[in-house]
């Protein structure tokens, strides 16, 4: 009886945590030369249906390793289809003193993962609309292969200071 009993809890707790990272929404926008233009914006068009639920709008970057700058300034401008507008600046460290913040993939990429946005709910079903556009200094953005956003379950988190 103990030994069905192990089993269902577990099957609970394996069910509870593949929901917990729930993606509702991903997008990504390609750069074939592996360079962003300066004043390319990239728009987003996100749909959230459920009021109850608290979600973060997290912003994914996939680099070159031969990247040579330390952090990718963006601006981000969200509104909702009932008229809040947030703006807001990140500086995204892209690497630091002890190597790349992110995770190596198997292409050869760096991935990381910066969440723009944290826990937040709507009162209706609505549209985020997002704008992302690039604040680096210089006209082309090189070695940027990949960028964009995604909406998922709120994470508890522990916040580092950058």
């Amino acid at each position: 009886m103990k030994k069905y009993l192990f089993i269902i809890v577990s099957m609970l707790l394996l069910f509870t945590a593949c929901n917990r990272n729930k993606v509702y929404f991903e997008q990504e926008n390609t750069f074939d030369t592996a360079v962003w233009p300066r004043f390319q914006h990239l728009y987003y068009t996100v749909p959230i249906e459920n009021v109850k639920k608290n979600y973060d709008l997290v912003f994914t970057v996939v680099h070159e390793q031969d990247i040579n700058y330390d952090i990718l300034p963006i601006h981000v401008i969200t509104n909702t289809d009932d008229g809040e507008e947030r703006i807001k600046e990140f500086k995204i460290r892209i690497k630091d003193d002890k190597g790349f913040r992110g995770t190596l993939r198997e292409d050869g990429f760096v991935e990381l993962q910066h969440v723009i946005r944290s826990n937040f709910t709507v009162a209706e079903p609505q549209n985020l609309n997002v704008d992302i556009e690039c604040f680096y200094p210089k006209y082309e953005i090189p070695f940027i292969y990949k960028v964009g956003v995604k909406l998922v379950d709120t994470q508890v988190v522990e916040k580092k200071k950058e």
